[in-house]
């Protein structure tokens, strides 16, 4: 089984909307990923500033062997010419 990580990072100003946080994150969920980690950078001396926030996603890898074996295909084929 083969898996594709992506990463996904966005800096968040003290009481700013997460409304396009929370979107890009049901996006990606709708598309398969599963968040997986997530970390985030602030000062420890100022409550009030930019915080960067770093989101971990992965999914089982669409196409390659994986795909192939489920469908029972060994792989594509050459055409010959």
């Amino acid at each position: 089984m083969a898996f594709e990580y992506d990463v996904y990072s966005v800096a968040w100003g003290h009481g700013a909307s997460t409304a396009g946080i929370v979107k890009e994150l049901n996006k990606r969920g709708g598309d398969g990923w599963q968040l997986v980690g997530m970390t985030r950078d602030e000062s420890p001396e100022d409550d009030h500033d930019e915080e960067v926030i770093l989101f971990v996603f992965c999914r089982e890898k669409k196409g390659g062997a994986a795909s192939a074996k489920k469908s029972g295909k060994k792989g594509a084929k050459k055409k010959k010419k």
